[in-house]
């Protein structure tokens, strides 16, 4: 990925380094800026060469020490492993990614991935294989992923668990993985304990209630039947007492990201790629469509027109 979503990534490299101890200088690309592939390939051989691969799937370690990213923020908020791999897949199509990762199977508690090109594009390199397999390692293991294992396709012992790797010959194949977790919840103290089945009804302030869910995650994936769920309520209940108070549920997910983004916009000198990205939009040209229906101004006019920032990247 050339792009914002590489160099947030690559950001995490100097700290990977440091979590393994080893000192090797590199110069991590600043907020905002587009990192050519061809960088970050060099970037990776050298660090393969003098170190080998073991310190690239590491890298994804550094994400513990990483600071506030809205692409990172967004990973953070994902519910389940699922949830964070949808979320990794979106990004990849947000920034139009000639890499992929796509899921060939899952389960409950775990899942077969394939790094692959898009077609006409060159396949990842053996390199870049490692580094994602690591980063998704270490995101999955942030979000409190529990009792995470994974391994190439083939091998028949894990090659991470117990939040540590083992010391094996790295295979020929860096490109296939599977990952499996313990899908069993955390038993909640009895005086804590809710039945998230139960249908209550809607609340009164049901507009305030559904924004106020939205806003806390506007990245997520939303449906009416997620929002639904997070409320208690019946979706067609929700509905309705939506449009009994002029609103819907597409008009409102909408409102909400558009002001996260204006907050984001007017109180931070994040990019606008990320800024769009942590706010649920589905590519730039959205972002850039849906907020000017909203405030009749660009991004980059909102920021200069109420913040003065510079930073239009």
């Amino acid at each position: 990925m050339s792009d914002f979503s590489a160099s947030a990534l690559l950001r995490l490299v100097p700290l990977g380094l440091k979590r393994q101890g080893i000192d090797m200088p590199v110069q991590a690309p600043p907020r905002g800026a587009h990192m050519p592939v061809d960088d970050k390939r060099r970037l990776l051989d050298a660090i393969a060469t003098s170190h080998g691969e073991s310190a690239l799937v590491r890298l994804g370690e550094g994400i513990l020490d990483a600071p506030d990213e809205p692409v990172l923020t967004a990973m953070s908020l994902a519910s389940d492993p699922h949830d964070l791999l949808a979320r990794w897949q979106r990004l990849e199509r947000y920034v139009h990614s000639k890499h992929r990762v796509r899921i060939e199977r899952r389960t409950a508690e775990g899942m077969r991935l394939h790094h692959v090109s898009l077609r006409g594009a060159a396949a990842p390199l053996r390199n870049e294989d490692l580094l994602v397999f690591g980063l998704l390692i270490g995101l999955l293991e942030w979000v409190g992923t529990r009792a995470l294992k994974a391994r190439f396709s083939g091998e028949r012992n894990w090659r991470y668990q117990h939040r540590s790797w083992q010391t094996a010959t790295w295979p020929e194949q860096t490109g296939c993985w599977e990952l499996a977790w313990s899908d069993q919840d955390p038993l909640l103290p009895e005086t804590a304990a809710v039945d998230t089945r139960a249908r209550h009804p809607v609340p009164f302030d049901c507009v305030g209630e559904a924004r106020n869910r939205l806003a806390l995650d506007p990245a997520r994936p939303w449906t009416v039947k997620a929002l639904a769920t997070e409320m208690h309520v019946a979706a067609r209940s929700l509905q309705r007492s939506l449009a009994r108070h002029h609103s819907s549920f597409s008009s409102l997910l909408a409102n909400v990201r558009a002001t996260s983004a204006a907050h984001a916009l007017t109180t931070t000198a994040q990019p606008l790629a990320q800024i769009g990205y942590a706010c649920g939009y589905a590519d730039q040209a959205h972002f850039g469509r849906d907020f000017k229906r909203h405030t009749a101004l660009t991004p980059a006019q909102y920021r200069a027109e109420f913040s003065g920032s510079t930073q239009n990247a």
